[in-house]
Formats: structure tokens, C-alpha cells, sequence
């Protein structure tokens, strides 16, 4: 596993005993670019603290007030002091190239603040060849990007988003060092 050339770390917010995360943070463990890996929790349960130990993740605990999912995310982008986060979902698996994509299109793009990547649905253990949803969202980062991997303009930015977000967000990996995104807590 090489060490990651840029400044990336992933952050899982978990909640609860998810049978999911242990598959999780395994994929996460098997990248070919190694980057940091913490889970954000409000209870640092004793399986969560077993499953960071044995895949080599951190535990933070998110003692604030509960406001919402939106309260979570944010502590979560908190956890790190990457400039590059990537918001992994515990019932997300990840390919074992996902960073190396991602660091690739961060060390070519320094000025981009998000990156995202493509993704595949899991049914049981198998990837699904394809769905109308996935075609659907597929069509739609088309027209945003114009056949581009960029979206540089604001047209282009408004249009990814026309038709609703078709963004696959455990694949959108965020610059914190250009944004100060932040999740809305009222929702």
C-alpha cells in the first residue's frame, strides 16, 4: 500500500451497530494510496472501538447537541485536518483504486474544491450491471460536464444540478482547504 501523495483522509460517520461497517472500513484498509481513516460517532460503542483498532482508524466523538444528520456531517468534516476529505458512508464499500483516482484528478486539478468519481450499486456481494436510476444519473453528470471532466463555469455547475444531484455523495471527496462547506443542521 503506498502512502498518499495528497492531503486525504477519510471520515466515516457512523451511528450505531452497523453490520456494514466492518466491510466498510476493509475497503477502505485495502486502497492501493493508503490515506487516514476516523470514524465520527456519538457512541464510541465497544465494536466500534474493536473495529477501529483492528483496521487502524481513529474514534472521535461527537458530544454536541443532535440537531440532525447535517450536526453529524459536519463534525465529521472537523475530524481531520486534511485538506482533502472524503465523507465515506459505513455501508459504502470502496474499489481499491478509489484514492488513486482521486488523488490522480487532485494532483492534475490543484484548484478544484470537490471531486467525484463514478460508482456502482452493491445487491448482496454483486456489483448490478446497471439500473434506470444509475442510467438516469449518469445522463445527468453528462449534461453538466458537456463531455468534460470539469466543471469550470457556473452554467455548467447550475446544470449538473438542473435536474436534481446526481452526484454519488461516498464518492465526493471535498477540498476543505478552499471551501468552508458546512451541512444544514434544520433539515
Amino acid at each position: 500500500m503506498d502512502v498518499a501523495s495528497a492531503n486525504h483522509a477519510f471520515v466515516i460517520p457512523a451511528h450505531g451497530e452497523s453490520p456494514y461497517l466492518a466491510r466498510c472500513l476493509e475497503s477502505l484498509h485495502a486502497q492501493k494510496i493508503a490515506s487516514p481513516v476516523t470514524i465520527a460517532t456519538r457512541a464510541a460503542t465497544p465494536a466500534i472501538i474493536a473495529l477501529a483498532r483492528e483496521h487502524g482508524a481513529s474514534v472521535r466523538v461527537n458530544d454536541q447537541p443532535q440537531t440532525g444528520i447535517g450536526n453529524d456531517w459536519n463534525f465529521a468534516l472537523q475530524c481531520t485536518d486534511a485538506a482533502w476529505v472524503t465523507l465515506a458512508h459505513q455501508d459504502d464499500v470502496y474499489d481499491p483504486e478509489f484514492t488513486t483516482l482521486v488523488i490522480d484528478s487532485i494532483n492534475r486539478h490543484d484548484d478544484a474544491i470537490l471531486v467525484t468519481t463514478a460508482y456502482r450499486e452493491l445487491v448482496g456481494d454483486a456489483a448490478r450491471k446497471s439500473s434506470s436510476l444509475m442510467v438516469i444519473k449518469r445522463v445527468l453528470m453528462e449534461l453538466g460536464f458537456v463531455g468534460s471532466e470539469l466543471a469550470r463555469h457556473p452554467f455548467m455547475k447550475r446544470n449538473t444540478l438542473r435536474f436534481g444531484c446526481a452526484i454519488g455523495c461516498p464518492t465526493a471527496t471535498i477540498n476543505m482547504a478552499k471551501t468552508q462547506l458546512r451541512f444544514r443542521t434544520d433539515l
